[in-house]
């Protein structure tokens, strides 16, 4: 999903990502609204840059135990889904 926001050089889109399927809108889900801002702000994204690398994502989750993400990634050829393992990204 794309976002339109007033800063378009943020590169905030997986915060904008998480907090809308955590707060989904009916009319014109790809704004981001001063609620959404408001709702992404109960996030912890701390220690995470942006834009939002694969390794990030465990921090994320970490930081936000109450959430799982998953991620799907593509071949070259876009013709095989892979699910990503983080256990290649975990620190420590």
């Amino acid at each position: 999903m794309k976002f339109r926001n007033e800063n378009e050089t943020d590169n905030q889109c997986f915060k904008w990502c998480i907090a809308t399927a955590l707060n989904p809108v009916k009319d014109h889900p790809e704004r981001i609204r001063g609620k959404l801002e408001e709702q992404a702000e109960t996030l912890n994204f701390r220690n995470i840059n942006f834009p939002v690398k694969l390794r990030d994502i465990n921090k994320f989750e970490i930081h936000n135990l109450t959430i799982s993400l998953n991620v799907l990634g593509y071949d070259d050829d876009d013709e095989k889904k892979d699910n990503i393992s983080f256990e290649d990204f975990r620190d420590g």
